[in-house]
């Protein structure tokens, strides 16, 4: 399948954003999403360009991803589970995660929708996407997952005086299901609820709401918090806490946060618990060696300080467990690698 064939979908959603551009009318093309075929009540896909254009809603949401727009920042925020992805009105660049991927359009406004990536979305969402020339018919497939958690979601913005939203934090946190048979689930569920909460809560209160750009617009801030690489098994839980903080939709940062909890006794486990560390040494210090033996290994994927940043106790070092053999070590972006490859990840054997 060629690559331009089939590269972006739309929301149909109507958005103020931008120029608005003139297409032609609908074509005739199928969508099915696991064999069953999707209604679009309103925009219709489009074929532009020899590029496919689709609804976003009737796809993403039938997949199970949960789409939010914010208008204030012209950003559309996907997450389903542990993934996130974010995409920005005019700008060919989608945050999938922790990396950033460059798409073949920029996401822009089509008559008033927003025109947005399918095969990369899609893709990172765990899809196969196929297209059929000669019936027109976009294939879509997912296989189910089998699911220990879901998710719950805690926000809270910031208004200007002119009722702009100037700070925009939300959590999307994982909550253990009644399917766990561990006894101290609802301990855990409480103890992971209270951090994702305290995250947004602190952002809030602690960001400057006064400041403006060159032009004297009010400066946008926008944190979302989420979670990644999930491991359930062995009577563990563990996943990598993430927050991306954006400026005006650009210039973000990008931090990490291991959590490990024994669902036996619902306790959150230290590193010396899931690996041998030597008596007297900090986590800290594991950590950092660990990582700058990774560093002699590979010098060129790294920067040329990366060893002496690593020595620097500022710097924000954690771990949490890929599986029951593996510990995932981590550093925050920027730190010791290009901020624009996310959170620096290695992986040991326990």
């Amino acid at each position: 399948m060629k690559k331009q064939q089939i590269t972006a979908l739309f929301c149909s959603m109507a958005l103020m954003m931008g120029n608005v551009y003139a297409y032609a009318a609908p074509q005739d093309i199928t969508i099915t999403v696991n064999g069953d075929n999707i209604v679009f009540d309103g925009q219709k896909p489009v074929i532009q360009n020899d590029i496919t254009w689709i609804p976003l809603r009737g796809v993403l949401e039938t997949l199970g991803v949960d789409v939010a727009w914010n208008k204030d920042t012209k950003t559309i925020t996907l997450v389903e589970g542990d993934k996130v992805g974010i995409l920005t009105m005019d700008n060919d660049v989608f945050q999938a995660g922790n990396k950033e991927v460059s798409i073949d359009a920029p996401v822009q406004n089509m008559n008033g929708s927003a025109m947005i990536p399918l095969r990369t979305v899609s893709e990172y969402f765990g899809a196969d996407v196929q297209w059929n020339g000669e019936t027109r018919t976009i294939f879509i497939t997912k296989q189910p997952q089998v699911k220990y958690v879901t998710d719950k979601t805690y926000k809270k913005e910031v208004k200007n005086d002119n009722g702009e939203v100037v700070v925009l934090a939300t959590a999307v946190y994982p909550v253990l299901t009644l399917e766990v048979p561990d006894a101290k689930r609802n301990e855990i569920n409480k103890m992971i609820e209270k951090k994702a909460k305290e995250a947004v809560d602190t952002y809030i209160a602690q960001t400057n709401t006064d400041k403006t750009d060159a032009d004297g617009k009010p400066i946008t801030y926008q944190m979302v918090i989420s979670y990644e690489d999930m491991y359930y098994g062995n009577g563990k839980l563990s996943y990598l806490m993430t927050a991306k903080e954006f400026y005006n939709n650009s210039n973000h940062t990008n931090m990490g946060f291991g959590m490990t909890f024994d669902l036996t006794t619902g306790k959150q486990m230290r590193l010396s618990e899931l690996t041998a560390v030597a008596a007297g040494k900090s986590e800290q210090k594991y950590i950092a060696a660990q990582l700058q033996d990774d560093v002699r290994k590979h010098p060129t994927a790294y920067m040329v300080d990366a060893i002496t940043t690593l020595d620097n106790p500022e710097t924000k070092l954690g771990y949490y467990l890929k599986d029951d053999t593996t510990l995932t070590l981590f550093a925050e972006a920027g730190s010791i690698k290009e901020a624009k490859e996310g959170i620096v990840k290695v992986d040991i054997k326990k």
